[in-house]
């Protein structure tokens, strides 16, 4: 009786090579992106029809932008396991109907996602920043903007008479801004401050400058008013002026 015995040839051997890679870049991607919505979000971001399609090198070449008024998904993400694998990724907070605050999303990224992260806030920052603005969250991103359209109400009395009203000092600590170093400080640029109705028969506009502590305002003198006329006006700040 003749007995065969059946190796691996050389055609087996070019099957394994050319497979092989495939199969590792196949790997299932519930194993490294748990999150079914991040992975929906994605698949958004980068206009793929099915997330079979996501792969880490594919993540590799992209800049993924998640923004909360892009995708109604955003609030409902998880687990953000897996952006780490990307090129880098932009974070935007602040619409009208944001469901997230800062902290809510900051709390669940890894250092690794965080250092090729930028953020960008808009609009309602309230509802983002609901205890103000805790700068020392912000060291381990690649880069922040703030765009404070809306903020919210500081509740800080301001005193004024006709010895103080041209001039006046805001903390950052009043403003609700905590632990800004001078490296922040240093690129805020603007700010301003409107004192009134939305139409007051005496309006009062004040010119910023930002220090080291917080940020001094002073009425413009294109706007001087004679203190004699501000007395019995009663200004509020509305919504519109908050």
């Amino acid at each position: 009786m003749t007995t065969s015995i059946v190796s691996a040839n050389s055609s087996s051997s070019k099957f394994d090579s050319k497979f092989s890679g495939l199969l590792r870049s196949a790997e299932n991607i519930d194993s490294w992106m748990p999150d079914k919505n991040l992975q929906k979000v994605i698949v958004e971001c980068l206009g793929l029809n099915n997330v079979d399609e996501i792969t880490k090198e594919l993540l590799g070449s992209q800049h993924i932008h998640i923004s909360d008024s892009s995708t109604n998904l955003f609030g409902q993400i998880t687990d953000f396991t897996g952006l780490e694998y990307a090129n880098g990724v932009n974070f935007s907070l602040g619409s009208d109907t944001s469901s997230r605050t800062f902290d809510s999303v900051n709390d669940l990224l890894s250092s690794d996602i965080k250092e090729k992260a930028s953020w960008i806030f808009s609009g309602d920052l309230k509802s983002v920043f609901p205890n103000g603005i805790d700068c020392s969250k912000f060291n381990s991103y690649l880069n922040v903007g703030i765009d404070p359209h809306n903020t919210w109400p500081i509740n800080k009395v301001f005193s004024l008479n006709q010895n103080n009203y041209t001039s006046f000092f805001l903390s950052f600590s009043d403003a609700k801004i905590f632990n800004a170093p001078f490296t922040v400080t240093n690129f805020m640029t603007y700010a301003s401050l409107y004192i009134g109705n939305p139409y007051p028969s005496v309006p009062l506009h004040y010119n910023a400058e930002v220090q080291n502590s917080g940020i001094k305002f002073t009425l413009d003198p294109y706007y001087s008013v004679d203190y004699s006329k501000l007395v019995g006006q009663t200004f509020v700040n509305t919504l519109e002026r908050l």
